[in-house]
């Protein structure tokens, strides 16, 4: 039954994805077919004004170089996602490209530590296929040696620092409210020996596709507001019994002084709430939360993508010997 739900939100991300290229595709077509080539006029225009900087260059005691003389370019028209740049330095509309930016392509990478997960590092790009859908793709690289393995793992043999836990999946991102919100389903593949332990004869070997994890973060910001939801569900697919995990957090908080002039522009706070609840056991037993945090969280946002937040505050289900208390650090970086 798990798995034909799995398999359902699959097919439903495919099939999203197919129709938002197209529309994509038909969008760029039809955008072309209103724009009218150059005339000669115009080209003789862009001409003469290229030699009006070069002459003033040679005016000013200065030489000429390429960066003054600007290329006639391909479009007449000065309108957003134009598609003359790069395709990885377009432009387009304000809230319509990559995550709700204004740009075609965008990605971050963040360095986290918690003190459950330990350190974990997360990578996530997106590319915008027209303005209201990205496709979207992740990775998150599990560094601690208790989730693969290693001799101080779950696997009780091997090689610490071998058969990490290696998560990588994709799906599409949904842009609503000019971009203030963003609703991102994916589907991700898990490799190692954390979720399908015992398979292979009673051995805990790493293997690929050690089970999927259906996944949905939703996003939302604007000059005054931030939250985020996520939701994802680990599914072994090897063996007979597995350990699988339902986690979920969610998050919210203001920015008092957002539209301040000074340093505490960048700044915001919020609360957090975050769950991990095993849902299967690989040894059999009941259905419990591994830990259950609640806590403040301080952020701190830098204009140059740069951001660092920190969350603490009591663990309520202490059912695996973590203590009362939490903490987790995120250390992110957008392009």
């Amino acid at each position: 039954m798990k798995l034909t739900i799995c398999t359902l939100f699959s097919a439903l991300i495919l099939a999203q994805g197919a129709g938002a290229h197209a529309e994509g595709i038909f969008a760029n077509a039809f955008r072309s077919k209103l724009k009218k080539p150059a005339t000669a006029d115009i080209k003789f225009v862009a001409m003469e004004s290229q030699n009006a900087v070069a002459t003033a260059g040679h005016q000013q005691g200065t030489a000429p170089s390429d960066s003054n003389i600007q290329q006639v370019s391909c479009c007449q028209e000065t309108s957003c996602d134009t598609g003359c740049d790069s395709w990885f330095s377009q432009e387009m509309c304000p809230g319509t490209g990559a995550y709700g930016g204004d740009s075609r392509v965008a990605a971050s990478i963040g360095f986290n530590q918690d003190v459950f997960f330990g350190n974990y590092t997360t990578a996530a790009a997106g590319y915008a296929v027209n303005e209201k859908v990205d496709v979207t793709f992740y990775s998150i690289l599990w560094h601690t040696d208790f989730f693969s393995q290693g001799a101080g793992g779950l696997g009780g043999a091997g090689i610490d620092g071998t058969g990490l836990w290696t998560e990588f999946g994709g799906g599409l991102n949904f842009k609503m409210m000019d971009g203030a919100l963003n609703v991102n389903p994916q589907l991700g593949v898990l490799n190692g020996a954390l979720l399908s332990r015992g398979i292979g004869g009673g051995t805990n070997t790493p293997e690929v596709w050690d089970g999927i994890v259906p996944n949905l973060t939703v996003n939302y910001g604007d000059s005054a507001l931030e939250s985020q939801l996520y939701m994802g569900y680990y599914v072994g697919t090897e063996g007979e019994t597995n350990n699988d995990y339902l986690h979920w957090w969610y998050n919210a908080g203001i920015r008092p002084w957002s539209e301040c002039n000074d340093w505490r522009s960048v700044l915001s706070m919020g609360l957090h709430y975050e769950m991990l609840r095993q849902t299967e056991l690989a040894g059999g037993g009941d259905a419990l939360n591994l830990y259950q945090w609640f806590g403040p969280y301080m952020q701190v946002a830098l204009p140059n993508g740069l951001s660092m937040r920190y969350s603490a505050g009591t663990n309520m289900d202490d059912n695996v010997g973590l203590g009362g208390d939490f903490y987790k650090v995120t250390i992110g970086y957008s392009f």
